[in-house]
């Protein structure tokens, strides 16, 4: 089975492109409510889940509108303020 890494949730949300993943990952957090989660361990359901993506418009729209605005969350730039927001409370 494929794996991919935090980074192309991420960039497959930006591109606006619905996401089936697992929460067993970091996935889980980044992706938020904006993702299809299944049992990475069953095929049956990865099957199931991404030809209810395709077949679903209303699924596949939620998917990518909500996708976007949550990979939002995870930019450099707000990466940046968390840390200098931190770095500031520390002192």
């Amino acid at each position: 089975m494929r794996q991919y890494s935090t980074n192309v949730g991420q960039e497959l949300q930006k591109a606006l492109y619905p996401v089936v993943t697992t929460k067993r990952t970091s996935l889980g957090e980044i992706c938020g409510e904006a993702a299809l989660y299944v049992n990475p361990d069953d095929i049956c359901e990865i099957k199931t889940a991404i030809k209810r993506v395709e077949t679903d418009v209303n699924l596949k729209e939620y998917l990518r509108a909500n996708g976007y605005e949550q990979s939002k969350k995870y930019s450099w730039s707000n990466a940046a303020k968390s840390f200098l927001s931190y770095i500031e409370y520390q002192s």
